[in-house]
């Protein structure tokens, strides 16, 4: 019991200082402990009673399709760009891209 009531105090604990009795007696905070753990185990009086026998939890993104996309996509958006840009040149009537001395 010593243990408990020194790791309340700790820093990350996870006993909190909440669930220990207001008045330490001999054997108290292990019954505060036991009476938590079947707290616990019972069914809560506003708990949803399920449908089924499987109920979704509520999805907070929406579902889509995987599509995969080529490796390569990178070298053809820079080609598909170097062709306009020559076309561009072209279009102007110069024969190479204007390069500085």
């Amino acid at each position: 019991e010593s243990d408990v009531i020194a790791q309340a105090f700790r820093i990350g604990n996870y006993v909190s200082l909440h669930d220990l009795p207001g008045r330490i007696k001999p054997g108290q905070v292990s019954r505060g402990r036991f009476q938590k753990i079947l707290e616990n185990r019972q069914a809560s009086e506003y708990a949803e009673v399920p449908a089924g026998r499987f109920q979704s939890k509520p999805k907070l993104f929406s579902e889509f399709e995987y599509l995969p996309s080529p490796y390569s996509i990178v070298d053809e958006i820079q080609a598909a760009e170097r062709l306009e840009h020559q076309a561009a040149v072209e279009k102007v009537g110069h024969k190479k891209a204007f390069v500085l001395a």
